[in-house]
């Protein structure tokens, strides 16, 4: 995604992220899902930072539920279609990544290639 830099969170068994910040200060994370967790909830291990919003890149009317919880945030992402190659969420968060390096990452349930 062009303007992106490489995410601050440790490496996530669904995939990897990119960050951009926007002009008013805060960020744009872009989760890059390869692998689909089964129950449909993706964990992202070790934010910090309030979540703003979420959706898919590819239609940003559609809400993507999130909830906070110690160690990260769990997005549901059960109703989204699933791309063949990797599937891109935007996490909209207050300032700039605040990660926890020290979480480790998990996926909330069994993980599947939906690329394969």
């Amino acid at each position: 995604i062009y303007g992106t830099r490489n995410s601050l969170f440790p490496a996530q068994s669904w995939g990897r992220s990119t960050t951009r910040t926007q002009a008013d200060g805060n960020t744009r994370i872009y989760l890059h899902v390869r692998e689909w967790p089964v129950d449909g909830r993706l964990v992202v291990s070790g934010l910090r930072n309030a979540p703003r919003g979420c959706f898919p890149l590819t239609d940003p009317s559609q809400s993507v539920p999130v909830m906070v919880h110690a160690g990260g945030v769990t997005l549901d992402i059960s109703r989204l279609r699933k791309d063949p190659v990797a599937t891109a969420i935007v996490l909209e968060v207050t300032g700039a990544p605040s990660v926890d390096q020290n979480v480790p990452a998990t996926t909330g349930g069994e993980v599947v290639n939906h690329a394969q």
